[in-house]
């Protein structure tokens, strides 16, 4: 089952794992900065329990909008824009000659990590035994 403690661990190893894709995919970095990995672990953890602080676990029922498959779709459909706005946005700078990540790029990578914890507290919830309403 699912708990409070699991969804930050959850939360840190996304982020801890993602933090690499985006440095070298999007950044073409071929090592990995620590300070990067840290930012990434931390917003992994904080969105990782983003869904419990809007909707606290005072009940076993306590799951509604932010613990349905509607929200999770919303998500999915939120991430898959972002993703584009980030690749965008790499594109633009690459095509300007620069080659030192802007500060937008950085914070939508942010997002994108915390987002993607997010989705991973409503995958994790729906393989509980009360798993997710629809709405």
């Amino acid at each position: 089952m699912s708990n409070g403690n699991t969804h930050l661990l959850a939360g840190v190893i996304c982020g801890v794992v993602i933090s690499p894709v985006i440095q070298n995919k999007l950044h073409e970095k071929n090592d990995v900065e620590i300070g990067h990995l840290v930012l990434c672990a931390s917003t992994g953890l904080i969105g990782g329990r983003i869904p419990d602080i809007l909707e606290p676990p005072l009940n076993p029922n306590h799951r509604a909008f932010f613990h349905s498959i509607i929200f999770g779709l919303i998500l999915c459909l939120g991430l898959k824009e972002l993703w584009k706005k980030v690749r965008s946005k790499v594109k633009d700078r690459k095509l300007r000659g620069e080659t030192i990540i802007t500060g937008s790029e950085f914070l939508l990578a942010l997002i994108f990590v915390g987002l993607i914890a997010v989705l991973l507290h409503l995958v994790m919830d729906s393989f509980t035994k009360k798993s997710l309403p629809f709405i």
